[in-house]
């Protein structure tokens, strides 16, 4: 999630980022919640290979 800090106080964070996500897990403990972070971590996973293998995303600086 994004700092309280960096946003407007009337703005809710649209989602986790990846580190977000990691510190969740170890948070729930439930077999359901730990199931559907292993799937949240295998998105941004796919996510970044698929980013890696884009020679148009490599060239560019986001």
């Amino acid at each position: 999630m994004t700092s309280h800090l960096k946003r407007p106080k009337t703005a809710i964070p649209f989602a986790f980022t990846e580190h977000g996500v990691l510190m969740l897990s170890s948070v729930i403990r439930s077999e359901t919640a730990i199931q559907v972070n292993i799937n949240i971590m295998r998105g941004f996973v796919a996510i970044r290979k698929m980013i890696a293998a884009n020679p148009i995303a490599k060239n560019r600086q986001i």
